[in-house]
Parts: C-alpha cells; structure tokens; sequence
C-alpha cells in the first residue's frame, strides 16, 4: 500500500478489495492492474477522485447560519461572505454577492441565497434578496456610499453571532464608527477572522469589474488587505460594528460604513450605538479617486466579490 501511496497522482488507497483513488485519469496507468494479497492475485479497481483538502468550514454548509460563512446567487457562479443576521433575522451582505443577474454586474432582487455560495459547490437556498443598494456603472459623477443588501433567512440562524473558530462564534452588540490608527476586525469566507488597522475614515474609491467601474465616496481603507470572496464580510471594533467589507488591491482593503449601510437598507442592529473619535488627520486617500476591485468571486475571477455561548453545527461535504 506504501508503494501506491507513492505514485504521482494517487491520493488514498482502500482495503479490503484493492481500490486506488487517483487525482486525474492521467494518473490512472500508473497503477498495476493486479496486486499480490495474501498469497493471491487481485484486481486492482481505480476511482477518480480529484485532489483531497482539509475541508474548509467556512465553505461548508454551516447550520445554524452565522457570520464570516460562504454564500452566493443562486444565478451565477459565485462566493462572497454572509456578513451576519441581524435583529430582524434577515441576512446582511453585499449587493455584489447577491445582487447581480450575471458576471457583467446588472443588478437584480430576484435572486436566490445559497450556503454555501456556487463556486464552492453550492448548497440549499437559505433565503431570498429583499433589498439591494444600487450604483451608477462607468461614472465618477454619481458615487455611491453603500455596497450592501438585505435578505431573508429561511433556515435557523443566530442574530450577530459571527463565526470564529470552527465551534465559536463572536456576539455584535451594536453598530458604530472606527477612527484613523483604530484597530478592527473581520470574519471573511476565505481569509478567516483577521484584524486590520484603519488608515483612512473618508476614501474615494474606483472601483473595477470587469471593464466596468463604479465609484464609492466615504469608505474606509484598512490594512492589511482583504482577500477575494471576503466580500460581505462585518468590520468590529471591540464587537461594534462599524462596516461591511466590499473591496480591496493587493495592498489595503476597504468597507462601507455600518451608518450609511443602516441608512440606505435598513439593517436592524440596535443595541449600544458606540462612537469613535478619530485620533489622527490626514488620510491615505482622502479626496483622492483611488483605484480597487470589487472582493467576491466569480467562477475562479476576482470581481468586486464578542463572547462565545453557543456553537454552530458544522456539516463538511
């Protein structure tokens, strides 16, 4: 069996009746057809099976639902990250996880949430959109405050709970502001929970899709950067919410605001409304018409896609 296990391209081995898992077909010639067993000759059966992963609990189907979990639309191939339940058990996230009738970027709320989203295999639908914020396409003219959209929850969820480890979960208390120099932190479907610090409370941002771009006004650029199918993912300070990751470069990451994403969809996050003064002035960006990509992901493209009381049920396929 040791022998097998080392041949390009073999990934398991089973017992009793010899079967060989392999990675690709091509591999499938490499293994002799018969094995000497106890004195006998067997035939040895190969399965195709591609490469085998740790399963990742952030892309597997999570119930109760909560925070930092991979979601998508049902209409294209994509995975951003639910961003949490709110006090209405309606699902935040972004609009560009959800919102989009295709790749191009045409907005629609007639789509379908999936948990997990399609590009990581997809699962049941777990609710529908029920409001989305919109913007202007290929015009620095008509900026938009809000990367955000409301769903229904049709599955048990727990309300501003947000996944930390694989069995923990952090609590939201209420919703507020971070200022310059603050450190905050996240909970994305693909990079985890990850803590950033806030360089800029008032970015003007260009933001890429495709040979679109829209541009967003009064965002707020952390660093490090986000990662792709981060997306919808809720920014915290000391379990305050103060934004909804939607964008990033290979260098800084950027978030709505939980203010104007309260404002414009009417998230329901009542509770301590906490306030941050900003220490520092000046601004990384600042009046300056920066240039990003929308952080969800689309069929392998990059597209722009606390206490701990209670433990969600992790089902990995």
């Amino acid at each position: 069996m040791k022998k097998l296990l080392e041949l390009d391209g073999v990934v398991g081995v089973g017992k009793g009746s010899v079967v060989v898992y392999v990675e690709d077909e091509k591999y499938a010639n490499a293994v002799p057809k018969f094995l000497r067993v106890g004195g006998k000759k067997v035939r040895v059966k190969v399965m195709v099976v591609g490469k085998v992963r740790f399963c990742d609990v952030r892309r597997s189907v999570v119930r109760p639902v909560v925070g930092g979990i991979s979601i998508g639309s049902n209409l294209i191939d994509n995975a951003g990250t639910l961003g949490f339940v709110d006090l209405d058990g309606r699902i935040v996230t972004c609009t560009h996880v959800v919102g989009f009738k295709n790749l191009e970027g045409d907005f629609t709320d007639d789509a379908e949430v999936l948990q997990p989203g399609r590009y990581d295999g997809g699962g049941d639908v777990i609710g529908s959109v029920e409001k989305i914020s919109r913007w202007v396409w290929n015009s620095v003219d008509y900026p938009s405050k809000v990367d955000a959209a409301l769903c229904s929850c049709e599955v048990s969820s727990y309300e501003m709970e947000v996944l930390s480890g694989r069995n923990t979960v952090y609590k939201l208390v209420g919703w507020g502001e971070a200022g310059v120099g603050d450190v905050v932190r996240k909970s994305g479907r693909t990079s985890g929970v990850t803590w950033h610090r806030v360089v800029d409370t008032n970015a003007t941002l260009k933001v890429h899709l495709g040979n679109r771009f829209a541009v967003f006004k009064d965002v707020v650029i952390v660093t490090p950067p986000i990662l792709p199918g981060d997306s919808g993912s809720v920014f915290d300070k000391g379990s305050i919410a103060v934004g909804i990751g939607f964008a990033g470069s290979s260098r800084i990451g950027a978030y709505v605001k939980m203010c104007n994403v309260v404002e414009e969809i009417g998230v329901n996050i009542e509770g301590v409304e906490g306030k941050s003064v900003e220490r520092k002035k000046g601004s990384l960006a600042k009046g300056l018409l920066a240039s990003m990509s929308l952080f969800g992901i689309a069929g392998g493209l990059y597209f722009a896609e606390g206490s701990f009381n209670r433990k969600p049920v992790v089902q990995s396929y």
